[in-house]
């Protein structure tokens, strides 16, 4: 499992379309309170083997959920995009045996301010299929 957390982590913090607008305010589950924004933050949702009907195939669908959290929906949106480019069909088996990207759902929602303000955060939230060894 560590392998596809450092693969998206790395791919993300080493796109520089990404750094761009959101700097090194990339996390693994979630953020501290009153972080500043934009901000990621990325978790694994479910990992399943792969099996044939001779057994397990060696390799794993892991669903991993990307939430890209905003002041305005327009800086969302651009962090979401710029997310979606760099993984869409990223291939790190070089690397880290993860093989595949794909988007299976995105989402956008309005929320309350994590700083007890009345300003609200916009929200993001991506679904992607990572196949990957086991």
């Amino acid at each position: 499992m560590a392998s596809v957390e450092k693969s998206i982590h790395t791919k993300m913090a080493g796109t520089t379309a990404i750094t761009d607008l959101v700097s090194t305010r990339i996390y693994p589950f979630a953020s501290r309170q009153g972080d500043a924004l934009p901000r990621v933050t990325y978790f694994v949702v479910s990992s399943n083997p792969v099996n044939a009907s001779t057994g397990s195939t060696g390799t794993v669908q892991s669903m991993i959920q990307v939430d890209v959290w905003a002041a305005s929906a327009s800086s969302a949106k651009a962090v979401a995009d710029a997310i979606f480019t760099a993984l869409d069909g990223f291939d790190d088996t070089a690397t880290n045996a993860v093989s595949y990207y794909t988007l299976d759902a995105r989402r956008q929602e309005i929320e309350e301010s994590d700083d007890g303000s009345e300003k609200p955060v916009y929200r993001v939230s991506m679904d992607w299929d990572v196949w990957h060894a086991n």
